[in-house]
């Protein structure tokens, strides 16, 4: 895969499970917090990503740029930043020069991605809710989420995955 460029704008492909893809939108480069990138991301790619970048996003998050780098995360385009500044909830560390704030990685970012279109288990982490946190103010926990353990902490998932068995070691 070809090397890609960090360009504010630029709306990627993000490859899912089983097929599936969802969309993703580089709002920033802050070299200052340890080389991040902000991004937007919705839960799916539709025809027209265009003008799915005006609605709402599910996340806005400071992520790592190495699958943006590497190409795993194919750039379709370049358009018009619409996410407003209260989505951009990283923004309250930038005036202390970043301390506090969060870099999600973006192979986590990914995995969050096909938890919320139920192809990978929601709570499947140390903290059961954590994904929660990655969520826009706002964002719910999506109908599709799928949970390993049912609210009866029964060790029955709560309904099957909508992809294949998620292999959870070694996924970037």
């Amino acid at each position: 895969m070809a090397r890609q460029k960090l360009v504010p704008g630029d709306y990627y492909e993000i490859p899912l499970e089983a097929g599936y893809s969802a969309l993703g939108q580089m709002l920033s480069v802050e070299k200052e917090a340890l080389n991040a990138v902000a991004c937007a991301f919705w839960a799916t790619i539709e025809e027209d990503p265009i003008s799915q970048l005006g609605k709402s996003p599910i996340s806005v998050l400071l992520i790592t740029p190495d699958l943006i780098k590497s190409g795993v995360w194919k750039a379709l385009g370049n358009a018009s930043i619409s996410v407003p500044e209260n989505m951009r909830t990283y923004e309250q560390f930038r005036a202390n020069r970043w301390i506090g704030a969060k870099v999600i990685g973006s192979g986590i970012v990914r995995k969050f991605l096909n938890a919320f279109n139920g192809l990978q288990y929601w709570d499947s982490w140390a903290n059961p809710k954590y994904l929660e946190s990655l969520l826009a103010p706002g964002i719910p926990v999506p109908r599709e989420a799928v949970f390993k353990q049912a609210p009866n902490h029964s060790m029955q998932p709560t309904v099957p995955l909508r992809g294949p068995a998620p292999d959870f070691e070694g996924y970037a």
